[in-house]
């Protein structure tokens, strides 16, 4: 079973932005000696909490998903989950960290210049 395009674009534009952010939020953190600067200490903080915030977000979409698949199989017990519904409960997952990471990946971009 192949992903949807959708879902495969999602993954692949965060595989490139993730790695980005990462250098840029790792490059604020690097030992200079001194104590870290109130943007770094900042910027840690809202990666932690967007993370949390990121991950409530895609298990409540799992949630959701799983839900709505167990009650099909309850109503309608011979017919098989379809692969439309695996796909949409892959990209409302995703979509949380999708939004975060392109978001940071642009806010680091314009901070970079």
């Amino acid at each position: 079973m192949l992903p949807s395009t959708r879902l495969a674009t999602q993954m692949m534009q965060m595989s490139m932005q993730a790695p980005f952010v990462m250098a840029m939020r790792m490059a604020d953190w690097l030992p200079t000696g001194e104590a870290a600067s109130p943007r770094a200490t900042r910027e840690a903080g809202r990666m932690v909490t967007e993370k949390q915030a990121a991950a409530m977000e895609s298990w409540a979409a799992f949630g959701t998903h799983a839900m709505q698949a167990w009650t099909q199989a309850m109503l309608a017990p011979m017919q098989p989950i379809s692969t439309a519904q695996y796909e949409r409960a892959g990209q409302a997952m995703l979509a949380p960290y999708a939004r975060r990471v392109r978001a940071n990946a642009a806010r680091l971009k314009r901070r970079a210049r």
